[in-house]
């Protein structure tokens, strides 16, 4: 059974993460893979993560999303339960705001 999938899709300015499906366990550690490759690849663009086709997210996936939004990646999605969670998950952020690689800010 498939609980995650994740696409990368690098385009222009941009590298964007999908994130489709049940983010827990074993997806996160999964998901934590690809967004250390991104950073290592991201060359000076935003990461973005979209987690619009996300259906369910645990406690350590909002763990590993806490941690990625600290390091940088934006957090996107067109459902309503998931905006308020990337809402509710900018908040719990220690670090503030960086949303590009290398921690630029956005203007």
């Amino acid at each position: 059974m498939l609980m995650v999938k994740i696409t990368i899709i690098d385009g222009g300015g941009e590298k964007r993460i999908v994130v489709e499906g049940k983010l827990a366990a074993s997806g996160v550690r999964e998901l934590e893979s690809v967004w250390k490759q991104a950073q290592r690849e991201c060359e000076g663009r935003r990461i973005v993560v979209d987690l619009s086709g996300t259906t369910v997210i645990d406690s350590s996936g909002k763990g590993m999303l806490v941690a990625m939004a600290g390091e940088g990646a934006r957090l996107v999605a067109n459902g309503l339960f998931t905006k308020y969670l990337i809402e509710n998950l900018a908040h719990e952020r220690r670090d503030g705001g960086a949303s590009r690689c290398g921690r630029e800010q956005d203007e």
